[in-house]
């Protein structure tokens, strides 16, 4: 049983920390959150992390726009939002 455990244990550290760090990339950022994409199909797990590593919360559907612009176009982002 102790080693079903380990077993388990070490399935999921490779797949949590087996992919490259680094490998997000972002639209825009803001000093209030960080816009990833408007491309629903990309996986949010990688960009979850990226957001957790900034301390920050993750939005699956946040404005692209910073707080400031006068307009902004109204579609869901992936975004980090922080929060001061």
């Amino acid at each position: 049983m102790k080693w079903l455990v380990l077993v388990v244990i070490i399935l999921v550290a490779i797949f949590f920390f087996s992919e490259e760090d680094g490998n997000v990339s972002v639209l825009a950022e803001y000093p209030e959150k960080v816009v990833y994409t408007t491309d629903i199909s990309v996986d949010q797990k990688d960009l979850i992390l990226d957001c957790m590593e900034r301390d920050g919360i993750f939005n699956s559907c946040g404005s692209p726009c910073s707080l400031d612009e006068e307009f902004c176009v109204a579609v869901c982002a992936y975004t980090c939002d922080f929060t001061n």
